[in-house]
């Protein structure tokens, strides 16, 4: 049996260059992926918050029900599963959320990303 030899040079490169490049591939892909998936819901987040607000402000008679419709379906358009995304309306202390000139604020989260809105109800 032949003893091994450090020192030498004789190998395949082809074999090296495929090791270390999935050796240092495959964690660089595996974060690349996953920083995309948290901008993606980071941004769904943003979108469906901005969205549902404005439904909210610009409907003649906002109601819970219209709204929970309107987040699901906002959430739907931008590809995210309805049981991923929660949300919580804040009229200020003000219950329930119907005197106009408010300020009414959303905070919409996806996943692990969170969004909060605020607007002026002036109607």
């Amino acid at each position: 049996m032949q003893r091994l030899k450090f020192s030498s040079d004789g190998g395949s490169a082809a074999i090296e260059l495929v090791a270390f490049s999935a050796l240092l591939l495959l964690p660089s892909m595996w974060f690349s992926i996953d920083v995309i998936s948290r901008q993606n819901d980071q941004f769904a987040a943003n979108s469906i918050a901005e969205y549902a607000l404005r439904a909210w402000v610009l409907a003649d008679q906002p109601n819970s029900q219209n709204f929970e419709i309107a987040i699901k379906q906002i959430a739907t358009d931008f590809h995210e599963a309805p049981k991923s995304v929660s949300w919580k309306v804040d009229c200020a202390g003000i219950d329930p959320c119907m005197p106009k000139g408010q300020v009414l604020r959303l905070r919409v989260t996806v996943n692990q990303a969170s969004a909060l809105v605020a607007m002026r109800w002036s109607k």
